[in-house]
């Protein structure tokens, strides 16, 4: 009997711990967002600050600024559970929303990686496309 609430409480509390959110339509993260770029991530570096916390620092080719300034390099707590970061993947292309230093939003605040074959997230890259003003940038890579 008490493996049974030992084992009903690891799963409450690692429910508890998980990180989750509801997902926005695109045009309520647009409207949040100070900065939107689309690229794809060709470098990946773990970093540690002076309070030993780690954290990433993601360089990314950017064909396409939807919003706010144009950037190659932005920076993101690892993914703990806690949706105060992002894990990226060399080489996939992203939708990077960031605050204006340049950090992620975490994983509630827009940022998605865009697969190419799925029609998802195609789907949500060409909305964020419809509702940016800056329809005319094109890509300089």
């Amino acid at each position: 009997m008490y493996k049974f609430f030992a084992l009903i409480l690891l799963f409450v509390t690692n429910e508890a711990m998980a990180c989750s959110c509801k997902k926005a339509e695109p045009s309520e993260y647009f409207a949040q967002a100070t900065n939107i770029n689309y690229g794809r991530v060709i470098g990946l570096e773990i970093l540690i600050d002076d309070n030993g916390n780690e954290f990433q620092k993601v360089s990314v080719v950017n064909p396409e600024t939807l919003i706010g300034e144009k950037t190659t390099v932005v920076f993101s707590r690892l993914d703990d559970g806690s949706c105060r970061g992002n894990s990226y993947m060399l080489g996939y292309h992203y939708v990077i929303f960031t605050t204006e230093d340049n950090w992620t939003t975490g994983v509630c605040g827009g940022t998605e990686v865009i697969l190419p074959k799925i029609s998802f997230f195609q789907d949500y890259l060409n909305k964020l496309r419809e509702i940016s003003p800056n329809k005319a940038i094109k890509p300089d890579s």
